[in-house]
């Protein structure tokens, strides 16, 4: 082997073993990258200045890539060489290697002149490189799924969390507002109320107790059932369905004290629109439209 040659291989030797360290360097950068993301996993928390650093460093490791594909796939070191020049960075670390890969290429580009043997050595350079790149865009990959899932697990948790607190307030105002008043119906009978009160008057979730024994349970408006809700007569008839200020009005059901049974319409207390009305033994008595509580035959 010639002089010339030996010096050509030990050169070309050092400049492989350069890119083979700034390879390894950049893959450092990724999987020291990755061990801040699990760190931030396991303590369920990633701060926002943290989380835009990462989103930064992804963003250049990106274009590092892309500049890596011009140089290494397209062979076009001169375009590769100013991207690398243009680019703008802040992690310290980062800006390091892309100098190194700067240096490298400016020292390719001078030897483009060289003979067959520097060729062949630069082609085996370029295909080890090349591994590495698509080692290092697999990791990358990787990273931003686990960071997107990680902001997806903490958007969750903070949602969760806001949906917890916003019911624990409801039950706090709720707490506040239940009273034990008193007053009368329209028909002067005097009503015990328990339940939800605005302005002192029953309105909201509550339970009423009429001095005649019936007793309702549902959602109330200034003082009358209004909603939906149960009212219990002390004869043992009782309706579960709508009410508006009062009056059985919507769709309800009413079982009568002898077992009959009436599901249907209703519209001031009587029973209106499509009904059925059964017998004490759950036969169909009378299907079909009702007016003032008369069926329409």
């Amino acid at each position: 082997m010639s002089s010339k040659d030996k010096n050509n291989k030990n050169r070309f030797k050092i400049l492989f073993i350069i890119s083979f360290a700034v390879n390894l360097g950049f893959l450092a950068i990724i999987y020291y990258t990755d061990s801040k993301l699990e760190a931030y996993r396991g303590s369920e928390t990633i701060p926002a200045s943290a989380y835009s650093k990462l989103e930064s460093d992804f963003s250049v490791l990106q274009e590092i890539i892309k500049a890596d594909e011009v140089w290494m796939l397209e062979k076009q070191p001169k375009q590769a060489l100013r991207r690398y020049r243009s680019f703008e960075i802040s992690n310290q670390e980062l800006k390091r290697k892309v100098n190194q890969r700067i240096q490298r290429l400016e020292e390719i580009i001078s030897s483009e002149n060289d003979d067959d043997f520097a060729k062949i050595n630069l082609r085996t350079e370029l295909s080890t490189m090349l591994e590495a790149k698509d080692s290092i865009t697999s990791r990358l990959d990787s990273l931003q799924q686990n960071l997107r899932f990680s902001l997806h697990e903490l958007e969750s948790r903070t949602d969760s969390l806001e949906n917890e607190l916003n019911i624990k307030t409801r039950q706090l105002n709720r707490k506040e507002t239940l009273k034990v008043i008193s007053f009368k119906s329209d028909k002067n009978i005097l009503i015990h109320y328990i339940g939800e009160t605005e302005n002192n008057t029953a309105t909201g979730s509550g339970v009423g107790v009429w001095a005649n024994g019936s007793i309702y349970r549902g959602e109330w408006k200034e003082n009358k059932p209004h909603g939906e809700g149960e009212f219990q007569w002390a004869d043992g008839a009782k309706y579960e369905g709508d009410f508006v200020m009062g009056e059985r009005t919507g769709e309800g059901t009413f079982h009568y004290p002898k077992g009959q049974e009436y599901v249907g319409g209703f519209k001031n207390g009587l029973r209106s629109g499509s009904g059925i009305l059964y017998d004490i033994d759950g036969n169909v008595s009378f299907e079909g439209d009702w007016e003032k509580d008369k069926p329409i035959q």
